[in-house]
């Protein structure tokens, strides 16, 4: 089953298995994240779903992460990286995905971003 997420931004799409998103989100709290939680919105009224269960990451059913909920995840990936040094193709799929999630414009690479993003 594969996971799509999309950056709120630009529409650009990230994909990976479900085992592999997992892994992420695993190694991210490896690294120190707290997940702040997800939002859902009513796909008719565009209200905020007050029933949705924030802590819901996986569903794959629309789900908003917040900009400072991506931006503790890419940094705690850093840290998990820097301190864990994984290989192969877990190496290679959190830095697919930090990549992904962190935007630095031309010319300032050194205040990179963390736009929100949608679970589909």
């Amino acid at each position: 089953m594969a996971m799509d997420l999309m950056r709120k931004e630009d529409g650009k799409h990230w994909t990976c298995t479900k085992a592999l998103w997992e892994y992420i989100l695993e190694s991210a709290e490896k690294g120190g994240y707290k997940p702040q939680g997800t939002s859902q919105y009513d796909f008719d009224t565009g209200e905020p779903d007050d029933s949705w269960d924030s802590s819901d990451y996986v569903s794959k059913s629309g789900q908003f992460v917040h900009d400072e909920d991506a931006k503790n995840m890419g940094e705690s990936l850093d840290k998990f990286m820097t301190k864990h040094q994984p290989t192969g193709t877990e190496k290679e799929i959190i830095l697919s995905f930090v990549q992904w999630v962190r935007i630095c414009k031309e010319g300032d690479e050194d205040k990179p971003y963390y736009p929100g993003f949608d679970i589909w």
